[in-house]
């Protein structure tokens, strides 16, 4: 029934709410949606969204869990947005991964920055939460966007010593990690949050 919705419905809506969604047949079938979703789409299962499918969402927040999505596909999602080809009106981007993937490798090519936590907080989910690990990209027409950085890891045993950190030097050493394109160094995390602020 909800393929038939999907490839069939062609009105505009302000929100759609997923749960609980099982196909009877491949996952793969709903690779579009044929119609306008203003505001937000929600799936709390979301295993069935292919790149595709995401790439056609032209609503303003994407949320949910259980995403299927690998790094080489939010690397093109986030280039494709830079490009300003697809997902223009987006605002939040907010979900679950059903694995971990290496953020390093969802932002290559991205040009990232990284935020200086000792000066920048971002403010988000109507001001009540906040993060201030991150990395800012930057769309062709000027905007940005902030992709959250929740952890880290490494090959080296260096994370115990990290607890014994200040601010500034784990911000400094995460810099210079940051900088060098170490090919040994990861960011592994299995939350995604992309974020735009009209004040950035």
């Amino acid at each position: 029934m909800f393929e038939l919705f999907v490839n069939r419905f062609q009105k505009s809506i302000c929100g759609i709410n997923i749960f609980d969604l099982k196909f009877e047949s491949e996952p793969n079938v709903c690779k579009r949606v044929n119609f306008e979703i203003k505001y937000l789409f929600y799936s709390n299962r979301a295993d069935w969204i292919q790149l595709d499918f995401l790439l056609k969402l032209t609503c303003e927040g994407i949320f949910g869990s259980d995403f299927s999505l690998s790094a080489k596909d939010l690397n093109v999602f986030l280039r494709s947005w830079q490009e300003g080809k697809t997902n223009k009106n987006l605002k939040r981007f907010d979900f679950i991964l059903r694995r971990r993937i290496d953020m390093l490798q969802v932002l290559k090519g991205c040009k990232g920055e990284l935020m200086d936590p000792r000066t920048t907080q971002i403010k988000y989910r109507d001001k009540e939460d906040e993060f201030s690990w991150g990395v800012h990209i930057k769309r062709n027409d000027g905007r940005l966007a902030v992709i959250e950085i929740v952890g880290h890891d490494s090959d080296s045993d260096s994370d115990d010593e990290d607890e014994d950190l200040t601010l500034d030097q784990k911000y400094l050493k995460a810099l210079e990690i940051w900088n060098s394109g170490d090919e040994n160094y990861s960011c592994y995390q299995n939350k995604f949050n992309f974020y735009i602020d009209d004040e950035l």
